[in-house]
Protein backbone atom coordinates (compact mmCIF):
# COMPACT_ATOMS: atom_id res chain seq x y z
CA UNK A 1 0.00 0.00 0.00
CA UNK A 2 1.16 3.34 -0.44
CA UNK A 3 1.92 5.93 2.37
CA UNK A 4 2.95 9.59 3.22
CA UNK A 5 3.24 10.95 7.16
CA UNK A 6 2.00 14.25 6.95
CA UNK A 7 4.59 15.87 9.14
CA UNK A 8 3.76 19.33 11.02
CA UNK A 9 6.18 21.05 13.21
CA UNK A 10 4.62 23.44 15.93
CA UNK A 11 5.65 25.77 19.00
CA UNK A 12 3.34 27.02 21.42
CA UNK A 13 0.72 27.97 18.64
CA UNK A 14 -1.83 25.95 19.44
CA UNK A 15 -5.12 27.98 17.52
CA UNK A 16 -3.16 28.35 14.28
CA UNK A 17 -2.17 24.44 15.09
CA UNK A 18 -6.03 23.91 15.34
CA UNK A 19 -7.15 25.46 12.10
CA UNK A 20 -4.02 23.37 10.16
CA UNK A 21 -5.08 20.18 11.48
CA UNK A 22 -8.67 20.88 10.64
CA UNK A 23 -7.95 21.44 6.82
CA UNK A 24 -5.55 18.49 7.10
CA UNK A 25 -8.26 16.29 8.26
CA UNK A 26 -10.11 16.99 5.23
CA UNK A 27 -7.93 15.95 2.67
CA UNK A 28 -9.07 13.48 -0.28
CA UNK A 29 -7.37 10.52 0.53
CA UNK A 30 -7.25 8.48 -3.14
CA UNK A 31 -7.85 4.66 -3.12
CA UNK A 32 -5.15 2.70 -1.53
CA UNK A 33 -3.06 5.59 0.10
CA UNK A 34 -2.56 4.87 3.92
CA UNK A 35 -1.81 8.82 5.42
CA UNK A 36 -1.09 9.78 8.83
CA UNK A 37 -0.38 12.86 10.55
CA UNK A 38 3.03 13.28 13.21
CA UNK A 39 2.82 16.71 15.44
CA UNK A 40 6.43 17.18 16.28
CA UNK A 41 6.27 19.70 19.04
CA UNK A 42 9.06 21.44 19.85
CA UNK A 43 8.51 21.99 23.54
CA UNK A 44 5.38 23.59 23.40
CA UNK A 45 3.76 26.03 26.54
CA UNK A 46 0.02 26.03 25.56
CA UNK A 47 -2.56 23.34 24.98
CA UNK A 48 -1.29 22.09 22.16
CA UNK A 49 -1.36 18.53 23.34
CA UNK A 50 -4.83 19.30 23.62
CA UNK A 51 -5.16 20.47 20.67
CA UNK A 52 -3.61 17.23 19.08
CA UNK A 53 -6.16 15.14 20.87
CA UNK A 54 -9.08 17.08 19.71
CA UNK A 55 -7.82 16.16 15.72
CA UNK A 56 -7.41 12.42 16.57
CA UNK A 57 -10.90 12.48 17.83
CA UNK A 58 -12.05 14.09 14.78
CA UNK A 59 -10.59 12.13 12.61
CA UNK A 60 -10.60 10.27 9.98
CA UNK A 61 -6.54 10.76 9.40
CA UNK A 62 -4.76 8.91 12.37
CA UNK A 63 -2.31 11.77 14.74
CA UNK A 64 0.36 11.31 16.38
CA UNK A 65 2.07 13.86 18.99
CA UNK A 66 5.89 13.52 19.53
CA UNK A 67 7.80 15.92 21.82
CA UNK A 68 11.38 17.10 20.22
CA UNK A 69 13.60 18.47 23.17
CA UNK A 70 15.99 20.37 20.34
CA UNK A 71 15.11 23.71 19.86
CA UNK A 72 14.54 24.69 16.39
CA UNK A 73 12.62 24.19 13.13
CA UNK A 74 15.25 21.65 11.24
CA UNK A 75 15.49 19.68 14.66
CA UNK A 76 11.82 19.12 14.48
CA UNK A 77 11.84 18.10 10.63
CA UNK A 78 14.59 16.04 11.41
CA UNK A 79 12.72 14.27 14.04
CA UNK A 80 10.07 13.55 12.30
CA UNK A 81 11.50 12.22 9.42
CA UNK A 82 13.30 9.88 12.00
CA UNK A 83 9.73 8.90 13.04
CA UNK A 84 7.76 8.76 9.87
CA UNK A 85 7.33 4.87 8.25
CA UNK A 86 6.07 6.12 5.16
CA UNK A 87 7.22 6.03 1.18
CA UNK A 88 6.32 9.98 1.63
CA UNK A 89 7.02 12.75 4.16
CA UNK A 90 4.49 15.88 3.95
CA UNK A 91 5.89 18.97 5.32
CA UNK A 92 3.75 21.41 6.15
CA UNK A 93 3.41 24.05 9.02
CA UNK A 94 1.43 24.98 11.86
CA UNK A 95 0.22 27.73 10.68
CA UNK A 96 -1.59 26.76 6.98
CA UNK A 97 -4.47 25.77 5.58
CA UNK A 98 -4.03 23.30 3.07
CA UNK A 99 -6.15 22.25 -0.45
CA UNK A 100 -8.18 19.44 -0.21
CA UNK A 101 -6.70 17.92 -3.23
CA UNK A 102 -3.30 17.82 -2.05
CA UNK A 103 -2.75 14.19 -1.98
CA UNK A 104 -4.28 14.19 -4.94
CA UNK A 105 -2.34 16.10 -6.51
CA UNK A 106 1.14 14.44 -4.69
CA UNK A 107 -0.21 10.96 -6.48
CA UNK A 108 -1.09 12.75 -9.91
CA UNK A 109 2.33 13.74 -10.21
CA UNK A 110 4.12 10.46 -8.98
CA UNK A 111 2.18 8.79 -11.65
CA UNK A 112 2.91 11.28 -14.22
CA UNK A 113 6.82 11.90 -13.43
CA UNK A 114 8.03 9.30 -11.00
CA UNK A 115 9.75 11.99 -8.82
CA UNK A 116 11.44 12.30 -5.54
CA UNK A 117 9.95 15.40 -4.53
CA UNK A 118 6.56 17.18 -5.00
CA UNK A 119 6.39 21.13 -4.56
CA UNK A 120 2.97 23.63 -4.32
CA UNK A 121 2.12 26.75 -4.29
CA UNK A 122 2.06 28.49 -1.65
CA UNK A 123 -0.78 31.48 -1.33
CA UNK A 124 -0.67 34.49 1.15
CA UNK A 125 -2.99 34.39 3.95
CA UNK A 126 -2.59 38.03 5.89
CA UNK A 127 -3.41 38.25 9.46
CA UNK A 128 -3.93 41.99 8.26
CA UNK A 129 -3.49 43.78 5.20
CA UNK A 130 0.32 44.73 4.76
CA UNK A 131 0.61 48.93 4.67
CA UNK A 132 0.00 50.19 1.62
CA UNK A 133 3.21 52.42 2.10
CA UNK A 134 5.17 49.18 1.67
CA UNK A 135 6.84 48.23 -2.24
CA UNK A 136 5.62 45.49 -3.77
CA UNK A 137 9.67 44.22 -3.65
CA UNK A 138 9.22 44.48 0.29
CA UNK A 139 6.08 42.45 0.52
CA UNK A 140 6.67 39.97 -2.18
CA UNK A 141 9.72 39.45 0.44
CA UNK A 142 7.10 37.29 3.01
CA UNK A 143 4.64 35.77 0.13
CA UNK A 144 7.09 32.85 -0.70
CA UNK A 145 6.65 34.20 -4.93
CA UNK A 146 9.26 31.58 -5.79
CA UNK A 147 6.77 28.75 -5.02
CA UNK A 148 4.41 29.89 -7.88
CA UNK A 149 5.23 27.86 -11.06
CA UNK A 150 2.43 27.95 -13.07
CA UNK A 151 -1.03 25.94 -13.42
CA UNK A 152 0.22 22.66 -15.11
CA UNK A 153 1.93 20.28 -13.73
CA UNK A 154 5.67 20.07 -14.84
CA UNK A 155 9.29 18.73 -14.09
CA UNK A 156 11.58 21.37 -12.29
CA UNK A 157 14.25 22.31 -14.46
CA UNK A 158 17.41 21.55 -12.42
CA UNK A 159 18.49 25.15 -11.35
CA UNK A 160 15.37 26.11 -9.87
CA UNK A 161 14.96 22.39 -8.26
CA UNK A 162 16.73 23.60 -4.75
CA UNK A 163 13.52 26.34 -4.24
CA UNK A 164 11.39 23.75 -1.65
CA UNK A 165 8.67 25.97 0.16
CA UNK A 166 9.07 24.87 3.69
CA UNK A 167 5.64 25.00 4.75
CA UNK A 168 4.74 22.99 1.53
CA UNK A 169 6.49 20.21 0.10
CA UNK A 170 6.67 16.34 -0.29
CA UNK A 171 9.67 13.89 -0.45
CA UNK A 172 10.22 10.18 -0.69
CA UNK A 173 11.69 9.35 2.97
CA UNK A 174 14.57 7.41 1.59
CA UNK A 175 15.62 10.77 -0.92
CA UNK A 176 15.65 13.04 2.31
CA UNK A 177 17.96 10.26 3.93
CA UNK A 178 20.11 9.66 1.67
CA UNK A 179 20.43 13.92 1.31
CA UNK A 180 21.35 14.05 4.82
CA UNK A 181 18.02 15.69 6.31
CA UNK A 182 18.13 19.25 7.46
CA UNK A 183 20.75 21.16 9.14
CA UNK A 184 19.71 21.95 12.16
CA UNK A 185 21.78 25.70 12.59
CA UNK A 186 19.52 27.06 9.59
CA UNK A 187 15.91 27.82 9.78
CA UNK A 188 14.42 29.74 13.16
CA UNK A 189 15.13 28.53 16.29
CA UNK A 190 13.52 31.28 19.17
CA UNK A 191 14.42 34.62 18.03
CA UNK A 192 17.15 33.52 15.27
CA UNK A 193 16.70 34.80 11.99
CA UNK A 194 18.60 32.55 10.18
CA UNK A 195 16.64 30.49 7.61
CA UNK A 196 17.05 28.62 4.36
CA UNK A 197 17.07 25.01 6.35
CA UNK A 198 14.55 24.09 3.22
CA UNK A 199 17.05 25.87 0.22
CA UNK A 200 20.17 23.82 1.29
CA UNK A 201 18.08 20.45 2.00
CA UNK A 202 16.79 21.06 -1.75
CA UNK A 203 20.14 21.95 -3.16
CA UNK A 204 21.83 18.62 -1.50
CA UNK A 205 18.29 16.34 -3.19
CA UNK A 206 19.33 18.92 -6.27
CA UNK A 207 23.20 17.56 -6.46
CA UNK A 208 21.83 13.83 -6.07
CA UNK A 209 20.03 14.77 -9.06
CA UNK A 210 16.27 14.10 -7.19
CA UNK A 211 13.79 15.12 -9.65
CA UNK A 212 11.55 17.63 -8.57
CA UNK A 213 7.54 18.45 -10.03
CA UNK A 214 5.37 21.19 -9.27
CA UNK A 215 1.50 20.08 -8.96
CA UNK A 216 -1.01 23.11 -8.72
CA UNK A 217 -3.40 20.68 -6.61
CA UNK A 218 -0.43 20.71 -4.10
CA UNK A 219 -1.43 24.28 -2.86
CA UNK A 220 -1.41 26.07 0.67
CA UNK A 221 -3.21 29.24 2.51
CA UNK A 222 0.22 30.49 4.36
CA UNK A 223 -0.71 32.75 7.42
CA UNK A 224 1.26 36.03 7.49
CA UNK A 225 1.41 37.83 10.57
CA UNK A 226 0.80 41.56 11.20
CA UNK A 227 4.26 41.31 13.23
CA UNK A 228 6.02 39.29 10.14
CA UNK A 229 5.26 42.28 8.04
CA UNK A 230 6.02 45.52 10.58
CA UNK A 231 8.72 47.43 10.42
CA UNK A 232 10.51 45.90 13.32
CA UNK A 233 10.02 42.06 11.61
CA UNK A 234 10.73 42.79 8.56
CA UNK A 235 14.17 44.67 9.29
CA UNK A 236 15.18 41.76 11.10
CA UNK A 237 13.87 39.20 8.86
CA UNK A 238 16.07 41.46 5.47
CA UNK A 239 19.06 41.21 8.19
CA UNK A 240 18.52 37.29 8.82
CA UNK A 241 18.39 37.03 4.37
CA UNK A 242 21.41 38.12 4.58
CA UNK A 243 23.57 35.98 7.14
CA UNK A 244 21.77 32.99 5.66
CA UNK A 245 23.19 33.87 2.46
CA UNK A 246 26.96 34.07 3.87
CA UNK A 247 26.32 31.29 6.15
CA UNK A 248 25.46 29.01 2.84
CA UNK A 249 28.80 30.04 1.70
CA UNK A 250 30.43 29.03 4.36
CA UNK A 251 28.90 25.52 4.61
CA UNK A 252 30.42 25.18 0.93
CA UNK A 253 33.69 26.32 2.18
CA UNK A 254 33.59 29.88 0.50
CA UNK A 255 34.53 33.04 2.00
CA UNK A 256 34.18 36.52 -0.34
CA UNK A 257 37.47 37.76 -1.28
CA UNK A 258 38.81 41.47 0.18
CA UNK A 259 37.65 43.49 -3.16
CA UNK A 260 34.02 41.73 -2.41
CA UNK A 261 34.01 42.60 0.68
CA UNK A 262 35.21 46.71 0.43
CA UNK A 263 32.75 46.77 -2.73
CA UNK A 264 29.69 45.21 -0.28
CA UNK A 265 30.71 47.80 2.25
CA UNK A 266 30.23 50.57 -0.30
CA UNK A 267 27.10 49.23 -1.20
CA UNK A 268 25.66 49.20 1.86
CA UNK A 269 26.56 52.95 2.77
CA UNK A 270 25.31 53.68 -0.73
CA UNK A 271 21.76 51.87 0.13
CA UNK A 272 21.82 54.07 3.43
CA UNK A 273 22.61 56.98 1.46
CA UNK A 274 19.45 56.24 -0.84
CA UNK A 275 17.24 55.40 1.88
CA UNK A 276 17.89 59.17 3.82
CA UNK A 277 17.66 60.77 0.02
CA UNK A 278 14.03 59.26 -0.35
CA UNK A 279 13.09 60.15 3.21
CA UNK A 280 13.96 63.78 2.90
CA UNK A 281 11.50 63.73 -0.12
CA UNK A 282 8.56 62.41 1.38
CA UNK A 283 8.96 58.69 -0.21
CA UNK A 284 8.63 56.65 2.57
CA UNK A 285 7.97 52.65 0.93
CA UNK A 286 11.01 53.74 -1.16
CA UNK A 287 13.42 54.62 1.98
CA UNK A 288 12.78 51.87 3.66
CA UNK A 289 13.12 49.53 0.68
CA UNK A 290 16.44 50.81 0.40
CA UNK A 291 17.46 50.15 4.32
CA UNK A 292 16.16 46.71 4.10
CA UNK A 293 18.82 46.87 1.21
CA UNK A 294 21.93 48.12 3.56
CA UNK A 295 19.88 45.72 6.49
CA UNK A 296 20.92 42.95 4.03
CA UNK A 297 24.23 43.33 3.25
CA UNK A 298 24.77 43.98 7.47
CA UNK A 299 23.43 40.63 8.15
CA UNK A 300 25.70 39.54 5.49
CA UNK A 301 28.92 40.61 6.27
CA UNK A 302 28.71 41.10 10.21
CA UNK A 303 25.94 38.80 11.43
CA UNK A 304 26.85 35.42 9.80
CA UNK A 305 27.69 32.65 11.94
CA UNK A 306 30.12 29.91 11.07
CA UNK A 307 28.38 26.54 10.44
CA UNK A 308 29.68 22.97 10.99
CA UNK A 309 28.46 20.33 8.43
CA UNK A 310 25.36 19.05 9.19
CA UNK A 311 25.33 16.17 11.91
CA UNK A 312 23.51 13.27 10.63
CA UNK A 313 21.33 11.62 12.20
CA UNK A 314 20.95 14.22 14.57
CA UNK A 315 20.36 12.80 17.74
CA UNK A 316 19.53 9.11 18.91
CA UNK A 317 15.39 9.04 18.88
CA UNK A 318 15.67 8.04 22.65
CA UNK A 319 16.72 11.87 23.39
CA UNK A 320 13.26 12.84 22.36
CA UNK A 321 9.64 11.89 23.87
CA UNK A 322 7.06 10.17 22.17
CA UNK A 323 3.67 11.36 23.63
CA UNK A 324 2.01 8.90 21.40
Amino acid sequence: MNSCTILVPTYSRALLLRGALESIQKLLIPPGWQVEVLVVDNGSKDNTTFIVEESRRAGPLDVRHVVESGQGLNYARNRGLLEADSEWVIYLDDDMLVNPEWVLGLVEAAERHAPDCVIGPVEPWFEQAPDSWLTPRVVRSVTSPYSQKGNVVHLVENKLAHELPGCNFAVRREAALEAGGFHPSLDRAGKGMLAGGDFEFGVRLARLSRPVVYSPRCLIRHFISQAKVSVAGLRARWEGMGATGRAFERLDGKEPSSARLVRDHLRMFRFLARSLHFRLVGKRGEAFEAELDALHLRGYLWMAPALEPRPWPPRPLSQGQTVD
